[in-house]
């Protein structure tokens, strides 16, 4: 589960040109606004990632044009991503689900069932009831929430409620149905997805000076995993098995390009990942004729690792499908590196439709089986998103506006 409201440092703080009410502030790797004077270099506090979306209380009307919605902003040329606030908004009304209480004294937050320390990197997301609200195929608003405390019930029954939860999460590994259901993890490759750049901690960042990296392009469609092993072969989305549907986007895909049977002629247990573009996918931002799949990812089920990027680029050409554009097969990770140089090579327009902005960029460490990677998203592309989505509302209010206008008197009875 993402982790969308922790505790972090502020690393640093720098004057934004023109503005005298507002500075840019550094968090793990992202720079966010806040307002000047409010925080120092070295304190902590809670950091909210863009994609949440924060409960409807007082504390946070500011937020009510937004819908409450943290979303990617651009304020005096600086791109913010997410929102900071500091520990005191802990004891704002409504902030915490019931059953937890904030205790600044003891730098904790209390709760019948167990305390939270508030040191680095912990996870409030559950504790303040934040929830994403851009859900991924197959999620739902139940299944993003994390465990909830009962008040109202006696520790101990919170304690049977709490490791049930817990049960449950760690039994959804082992669902192992291939005919529909949860992702199917026992054939040993897992969902796709990436760790963002500015998430990761310096030490992190400092492992991967002098490697070699494979820099492919991050497409904007639906993610889509096919497995086939032995005499099972698996199709999935993001987030769920599917069962063999000829009327399901991704069955048709695995039928135009015969995948199915042109797996089992290679011989070898394999699952490989894919993103699904075109008609009726974002908005077919690449502006692709009906249904094609760009692959990305093979694994080895046998061997249980994953194929290098040429190696995948060999599967592709075995399989006859196309592949995600490689941008640079050997971009060395130098001690000069920093986030601010990556945001740049990811900030282009899509190499598949220059008219739109590319996604992002993913970097795949070379000679390294267990897929050491990690993305970075063009800032372009989400402020393209987050401006479509206003003019999206902006249109429906428009269009409930025209309907709510009082009737010519012809028209009246």
């Amino acid at each position: 589960m993402r982790k969308l409201a922790h505790i972090e440092t502020i690393k640093d703080i720098q004057p934004i040109e023109g503005a005298d009410m507002i500075v840019k502030a550094t968090i793990l790797g992202w720079d966010v606004v806040v307002k000047k004077d409010e925080f120092n270099i070295g304190d902590k506090c809670i950091y909210v990632e863009i994609d949440s979306l924060m409960k409807d209380i007082p504390c946070f009307e500011f937020l009510r044009t937004r819908n409450f919605k943290i979303k990617t902003a651009k304020l005096k040329g600086v791109v913010s991503y997410g929102i900071v606030f500091p520990l005191y908004l802990l004891k704002e009304e409504g902030v915490l689900e019931d059953g937890w209480v904030y205790n600044s004294e003891k730098n904790r937050i209390e709760s019948i069932l167990m305390n939270v320390d508030l040191v680095e990197d912990t996870d409030l997301t559950s504790i303040m009831g934040i929830v994403k609200y851009d859900l991924e195929e197959g999620e739902s608003l139940q299944s993003a929430q994390n465990f909830r405390l009962n008040p109202k019930k006696s520790k101990f029954m919170n304690m049977i409620a709490y490791w049930k939860y817990k049960l449950r999460m760690f039994m959804k590994r082992f669902d192992n149905k291939s005919r529909g259901g949860e992702f199917p993890k026992k054939y040993g490759i897992k969902k796709s997805d990436e760790f963002r750049l500015q998430s990761l901690g310096q030490t992190h960042k400092d492992s991967f000076i002098g490697k070699s990296f494979t820099v492919l392009t991050k497409m904007d469609g639906s993610s889509m995993t096919l497995i086939k092993h032995n005499k099972e072969f698996v199709v999935c989305s993001r987030n769920l098995a599917i069962g063999e549907n000829n009327d399901d986007r991704f069955w048709k895909a695995v039928h135009r390009y015969d995948l199915k049977n042109r797996m089992k002629m290679l011989g070898r247990n394999l699952a490989i990942q894919m993103e699904l573009v075109g008609d009726k996918i974002q908005d077919n931002r690449y502006n692709i004729k009906g249904n094609e799949v760009r692959l990305f990812i093979a694994y080895d089920i046998d061997k249980k690792k994953y194929l290098s990027s040429k190696e995948m680029i060999d599967i592709a050409n075995e399989l006859g499908i196309p592949h995600v554009v490689v941008v640079d097969d050997n971009f060395i990770y130098s001690e000069d590196t920093t986030t601010e140089e990556l945001v740049a090579l990811a900030t282009r327009k899509a190499v598949e439709n220059p008219l739109v902005d590319e996604e992002g960029l993913v970097f795949v460490m070379n000679d390294n089986e267990h897929r050491v990677s990690f993305k970075v998203i063009n800032p372009n592309y989400l402020l393209e998103k987050e401006a479509k989505e206003n003019r999206g509302k902006k249109d429906k209010e428009k269009s409930k506006l025209k309907w709510q206008l009082p009737l010519p008197s012809a028209w009246r009875a």
